[in-house]
């Protein structure tokens, strides 16, 4: 797809202010980098023959195809460079990145409508006029001060959000999406010495855990009796542990992760002599652990091997159509160890409309490094 050039008629970008200016024909390079973390931008190069050159300026749009799934999304250009030929270089943002920077207003008087994902961005007051939109089938409950209390940007609230509720943002242009998890399992094996070619691959345990334990520091009150007076002292009690490595995963060595529940007790004391209320809070923490692991992707609880490598092997990226950024892939290793990796960056070529790069293992980068820094 050869490069749409726009222009908004207001600073408030909107789908209604932006204006088509014309196709890029003479594009010599045009690649979308997406990243699970939140990034996403383009770098593209054009001839200087091309016959709207002079109309390429910074804080105008690019309208490029981003993967083999989506529509074609809008870029605000944010620095242009010329070679001693006249050739053109620019870089660009995700239009996303004007939600980010709106403020939400901490003077808000409405409460929210309730403690979902869409409830909390319906209850939000904006700063400045607001044109994005907001979906999640997300119905699942957390607490979010974001904006309640103090002012912040819709992009700290977003990533609050994405901490919050475990899950993966989807941007199509001004439309924002919230998934529990983005990308699903495929049936595609990348083979060492067959489709890899020869990447860089790390293999890496150092998280590998195997069961979660939620705990409380509470405190055990023991009540005055026959002349002895009323004692208290610390105590922390814990869950059962509860196991979340896979069955088909062997176990090698047992590992905790252990969570700190202490939000979910209204009181902080415990009479251990009076209606059993030691067993009762073991049983919440019980509770706890299980929410835990109920609202966590197993890729997020590092629950097996990670694979971290890089594919650019034009053969294996040609056979990849069918995965995109979210997915896990099985990665057969020598000798035919196999783990899964799950696609974290994508590089997408939108001239020939095929991949140019594909980066599996863990996410290593945060929505806040692409937010405007504030405070």
């Amino acid at each position: 797809m050869l490069p749409l050039l726009y222009r908004s008629s207001s600073d408030s970008w909107s789908p209604a202010s932006m204006q088509y200016i014309g196709r890029l024909t003479k594009a010599q390079k045009c690649t979308v980098t997406e990243s699970l973390g939140g990034v996403y931008t383009l770098s593209a190069v054009f001839a200087p023959t091309d016959a709207l050159i002079d109309e390429i300026q910074n804080q105008r749009f690019l309208s490029v195809k981003p993967n083999p799934f989506d529509e074609p999304q809008l870029f605000e250009l944010h620095g242009a460079d010329y070679d001693e030929a006249g050739t053109l270089t620019v870089k660009g943002r995700h239009i996303i990145h004007g939600c980010y920077n709106n403020l939400v207003t901490s003077d808000y008087a409405e409460a929210p409508q309730s403690n979902t994902p869409e409830g909390h961005w319906n209850s939000l007051g904006f700063a400045f006029t607001n044109h994005y939109t907001f979906s999640s089938a997300v119905t699942s409950t957390a607490a979010m001060e974001i904006g309640y209390t103090k002012i912040d940007t819709i992009g700290k609230f977003l990533e609050e959000m994405k901490a919050a509720f475990s899950g993966d943002f989807h941007y199509n242009n001004f439309a924002v999406e919230l998934l529990q998890h983005r990308g699903s399992k495929k049936n595609y094996v990348l083979r060492w010495d067959k489709n890899i070619g020869s990447p860089a691959l790390g293999l890496t345990s150092a998280d590998l855990y195997t069961h979660v334990v939620a705990y409380a520091k509470l405190t055990a009150v023991i009540d005055a009796s026959s002349g002895q007076p009323e004692r208290r002292y610390e105590v922390q009690v814990c869950s059962d542990p509860k196991r979340i490595l896979p069955a088909s995963v062997a176990l090698k060595q047992r590992r905790i992760k252990a969570i700190d529940a202490g939000d979910y007790f209204i009181s902080k004391e415990i009479h251990p002599r009076q209606n059993n209320e030691y067993a009762i809070a073991k049983a919440l923490l019980n509770e706890a652990a299980a929410d835990y692991v109920a609202h966590k992707a197993l890729s997020e609880l590092q629950t097996v091997e990670n694979a971290n490598l890089k594919v650019n092997y034009r053969p294996a990226l040609d056979e990849m159509t069918a995965v995109g950024l979210g997915d896990t892939v099985d990665v057969m290793l020598k000798g035919g160890r196999t783990v899964e990796a799950r696609i974290t960056k994508t590089e997408y070529d939108s001239l020939a409309e095929r991949w140019k790069s594909i980066e599996l293992g863990e996410e290593r980068i945060k929505l806040s490094n692409y937010i405007a820094k504030r405070r």
